[in-house]
C-alpha cells in the first residue's frame, strides 16, 4: 500500500490484492466486482503476503535491533 513520499523501487513486482475476499464462483461467472477498481489496491509482493496469510514478518526488510534493558527510558539506566 502507498505511502506518500515513497517511490515505487525500479524492478519492485506491483500486485493487484482484491480488498473483499473472491470465490472460484466469482470469477466463473463474472461478477463485475472482482474488477471494480473500488475494491482493488496495488500492493508490493511482500505486503500482499503480509495481508494473505496474517503474517506482518513478511514486511521485515531491515536487521533486526537488539533490545537492550532501558533503551527505551534511558533515565532508569
Amino acid at each position: 500500500m502507498g505511502l506518500a513520499g515513497e517511490e515505487i523501487p525500479e524492478g519492485v513486482q506491483i500486485h493487484v490484492h482484491h480488498m473483499n475476499p473472491i470465490s472460484d464462483e466469482d470469477i466463473v461467472n463474472g461478477n463485475p466486482l472482482i474488477l471494480d477498481p473500488e475494491y482493488l489496491i496495488t500492493v508490493s509482493e511482500d505486503t500482499h503476503k503480509a495481508i494473505t496469510y496474517g503474517n506482518k514478518n513478511f514486511l521485515t526488510r531491515s536487521a533486526i535491533v537488539e533490545r537492550k534493558p532501558f533503551d527505551t527510558c534511558p533515565w532508569k539506566g
